[in-house]
């Protein structure tokens, strides 16, 4: 009985010394961005998918969701988007909260994926961003501070 007390008071002592030395957590920021797809996309149609070059002349492609296709199948709203250190270990996950078709440079049709990452530690140097199994890409380092847009190439 006494040793389970001894023991009880030296785990707690040892808790809150632990405690007391660790170094504060590092800000965080809830980082916003779009992912752009300028090819590599389709439009959902109930349980169809159009690709943009069979989408009929008067079908208005704002009203209907895109998705990822080929090597982008997997970029999709609920995909996890991650924000990685320069060594590419992960700091913090989200995932993509929306679809939807905008227009791109000649009035182009894309499709941009909108995420959301929760706690992302602020002033990261190297951070980079990777969206599904995709390849990371490098963020600026203001990311904390604004919108970042990321182009994935396959």
């Amino acid at each position: 009985m006494g040793t389970c007390r001894l023991l009880s008071v030296t785990v707690a002592g040892f808790a809150l010394a632990l405690a007391a030395c660790s170094s504060p957590a590092p800000p965080t920021a809830t980082m916003y961005g779009d992912v752009v797809l300028s090819t590599g996309y389709g439009f959902r149609s109930g349980n169809s998918l159009i690709r943009p070059d069979q989408l009929a002349r008067d079908a208005n492609p704002f009203l209907l969701d895109c998705t990822g296709t080929g090597p982008f199948a997997d970029i999709a709203p609920g995909t996890v988007v991650s924000l990685l250190s320069g060594s590419g270990t992960v700091l913090a996950s989200g995932t993509i909260v929306r679809s939807a078709t905008t227009l791109g440079d000649a009035n182009a049709l894309r499709c941009t994926f909108g995420f959301t990452i929760n706690k992302a530690p602020v002033g990261i140097t190297g951070a980079q961003v990777r969206v599904g199994q995709h390849s990371p890409v490098t963020v600026k380092p203001d990311y904390d501070r604004g919108y970042s847009t990321l182009n994935l190439m396959q």
